[in-house]
């Protein structure tokens, strides 16, 4: 008990520094890109980032991003068992690099956005959210094994974050995988996938959809 009473004492003073500037900013960058202006979202960012880059130069502890103190616990419970110094704060710095990274993809710059979002996921590696992210843009370059590999951990993750996203990150995972498993010829693993999807959701559509594509396309 008094352990556990220890680590929340550290989650809660983890916070650090107030980043509300920051944070303020990426809300605005969201909305910017809501509105289809990415230009002007990608800009916003480059700012926020800057400003998150000093507020925390001085730190010399791992820094992790985290949304929920679920996700804050994993993260300094490790840190403290591999007797290393760490510090978990809020999201809005990872949040800024997710929303870079994806901005950079929808403009057609996938390498670009590619160290934006591993950088994400370094600072909160178990952010379903992220990987999800981080595995369609090595989808995109066709780049197999690794898009599969963070599919998987993306499913995984959901279970440590937010128990409100948890359904929505490990749909989309496993469709990740499902898509993955197809482009490679393992027709059965990716059946077997997408059926465990619709298990997840029976209401996914798209999942649905891909076990008609396999039955109606898979060798004989």
């Amino acid at each position: 008990m008094a352990a556990f009473a220890t680590l929340i004492a550290m989650a809660l003073v983890a916070a650090g520094p107030s980043d509300a500037p920051e944070e303020a900013k990426v809300e605005r960058a969201a909305g910017l890109l809501h509105n289809g202006k990415a230009g002007d979202a990608l800009a916003l960012l480059e700012t926020a980032l800057a400003g998150f880059e000093r507020r925390y130069s001085k730190e010399k502890r791992r820094i992790y991003c985290a949304h929920a103190p679920t996700e804050t616990l994993f993260y300094l419970v490790g840190a403290a068992k591999d007797r290393r110094d760490a510090v978990a704060i809020g999201p809005g710095w990872c949040d800024a690099l997710f929303m870079k990274g994806y901005v950079l993809v929808e403009l057609g710059r996938v390498a670009d956005g590619r160290p934006v979002l591993e950088k994400a996921v370094a600072m909160a590696p178990a952010n379903s959210h992220y990987q999800n992210e981080l595995a369609f843009n090595y989808q995109a370059t066709r780049e197999w094994p690794r898009a599969l590999e963070l599919y998987r951990n993306a499913y995984d993750s959901a279970m440590i974050g937010e128990a409100s996203s948890r359904v929505l990150e490990q749909s989309r995972a496993l469709r990740g995988q499902g898509y993955v498993l197809v482009e490679q010829g393992k027709w059965d693993e990716a059946k077997a996938v997408y059926e465990k999807a619709l298990a997840l959701d029976p209401n996914d559509a798209k999942a649905k959809g891909e076990l008609g594509y396999i039955a109606e396309h898979r060798p004989r």
